[in-house]
């Protein structure tokens, strides 16, 4: 682990001069996108990856909290979600119709209250108009293998939770409430 005397920056690898520059100044390129550290990670606002629009946070997680650029599998990662969009929103898609209709009976049974912002639904295409997606966030590899998305959304069901799903390359490894990108 390499430091900076200047900045308190550790790297996990050696960097070129001017990116440690860069770093310095709490700023690095991620995977053509200009991140700023934000105390434990980089971060940005994106708007063209949800197709009903609107801004997304993009954390990108670094190992400890610890200043240090983005690691080469999370670009990688990531590059292969905007190469295959379409196939990674209906990844999500799924997931979170099938969390939707699995917890849609506990809702129903806690009273009418609970339920009301929560229809039947019988496509999944349907569950578009109750998400809105808040960030998303690209794990640290501490396994030196593909680091795990998390996609966390505000829902119309439960304002206050949320919903929220990861993925690990083409598999879901988590669904539940948006605090499950912190938890798994």
């Amino acid at each position: 682990m390499l430091t900076d005397d200047r900045s308190g920056l550790t790297e996990h690898e050696p960097l070129p001069r001017t990116t440690i520059d860069v770093m310095s100044k709490n700023i690095v390129t991620f995977a053509g996108l200009t991140l700023s550290w934000d105390e434990s990670y980089w971060a940005t606002v994106i708007d063209d990856f949800d197709p009903f629009g609107g801004e997304i946070e993009l954390h990108v997680e670094t190992r400890d909290e610890e200043k240090m650029k983005p690691h080469a599998l999370q670009v990688d990662a990531w590059n292969g979600v905007l190469r295959n969009r379409s196939h990674y929103l209906a990844l999500i898609r799924e997931g979170l119709f099938r969390f939707y209709c699995d917890i849609r009976p506990r809702y129903e049974q806690a009273g009418p209250e609970w339920i009301a912002n929560m229809p039947v639904l019988s496509k999944k295409e349907e569950i578009d108009v109750l998400l809105h997606l808040n960030y998303i966030s690209i794990r640290w590899p501490y396994d030196e293998e593909t680091p795990s998305i998390g996609f966390s959304y505000r829902c119309e069901w439960d304002p206050e939770h949320g919903a929220g799903i990861i993925l690990k390359g083409d598999a879901i490894i988590d669904v539940g409430g948006a605090d499950c990108l912190l938890c798994s």
